[in-house]
């Protein structure tokens, strides 16, 4: 998120912002076991990508919010766009989200 928002907010602002949205979304504790995972994980290209999935799966989120789902078609936890997360958002609360 970092990467993405520092081309549309100032260090402040951005920082800020992420302060805010960590009031309501759950933050995962990155230990070793979770990064040997990731590394020994052959169903992922991408490291990061696995590691962000494994992080999901730790706290049973609903989703893995991201720009390319592809990445993680072998990921035990959903992928969906942000748009699909944000119409998910606008839904009567029926939904589960985590």
């Amino acid at each position: 998120m970092f990467y993405i928002l520092r081309k549309l907010y100032s260090l402040d602002d951005m920082k800020k912002l992420l302060l805010n949205l960590s009031k309501i979304v759950k933050i995962v504790k990155i230990d070793e076991s979770l990064i040997v995972n990731s590394l020994q994980n052959s169903l992922f290209t991408d490291v990061e990508d696995c590691l962000q999935a494994e992080c999901a799966k730790i706290i049973n989120a609903a989703y893995v919010v991201t720009r390319n789902t592809d990445d993680f078609k072998n990921s035990s936890v959903l992928a969906i766009l942000p748009s699909d997360f944000l119409s998910l958002l606008s839904e009567p609360q029926t939904s589960t989200l985590n």
